[in-house]
């Protein structure tokens, strides 16, 4: 627990998500030393001042490209049929904070599962038609609302169910189970 050496400092562990934080909140001192130091100078204070204030987001859109390319890397080497669900899952899950990334990544998971479900058992049911996709939107909506998943999970599923209906004769157990798997693949990473 304690350092053999007094003098030496204890080092303390730091999770990726931590170093990452820090990193991020490093630049944005940075800028914003910056950004004060060039208040006087109006073209290199026009360049600063802007960014200083945008760095979450710019951070926030740097994150969520690399979780989406790393979703979809990570499928393709697991050996998933289709990367996109990945990546629209680590999109979708991506937030600035873990606890929200958490609530995202489980409310996706299981809107995907329903969604998967419903598409499948209304081709069973009704096959492919035009008012189909109405009726599977409102169900999906429904759904989504009664189990309490919030704006985004909600509309997770009708995309997903639309997307998977598609496929009409085409889905599968396996297409089904590979459409999970990338999901959580993606809602890990993100």
């Amino acid at each position: 627990m304690f350092p053999a050496d007094p003098g030496r400092a204890l080092t303390v562990r730091r999770t990726p998500g931590q170093a990452f934080r820090d990193l991020s909140r490093a630049v944005q001192d940075t800028l914003n030393r910056a950004a004060s130091r060039s208040a006087g100078r109006p073209v290199i204070g026009r360049l600063v001042q802007p960014i200083a204030r945008s760095w979450t987001t710019i951070w926030w859109i740097a994150v969520t490209s690399i979780a989406a390319c790393v979703a979809w890397s990570a499928s393709l080497v697991v050996g998933l049929s289709s990367p996109v669900p990945a990546a629209v899952a680590a999109v979708l899950t991506v937030a600035l904070s873990l606890n929200r990334s958490v609530r995202t990544g489980v409310a996706l998971g299981v809107a995907t599962a329903v969604a998967l479900v419903v598409a499948f058992a209304l081709y069973q049911a009704w096959g492919l038609h035009v008012w189909t996709a109405g009726v599977i939107v409102a169900a999906s909506l429904i759904i989504g609302r009664v189990m309490r998943l919030g704006m985004d999970g909600s509309l997770q599923i009708p995309a997903t169910a639309l997307f998977v209906y598609i496929l009409g004769d085409n889905l599968t157990n396996e297409v089904i189970v590979s459409r999970i798997l990338a999901t959580l693949l993606g809602v890990a990473i993100g």
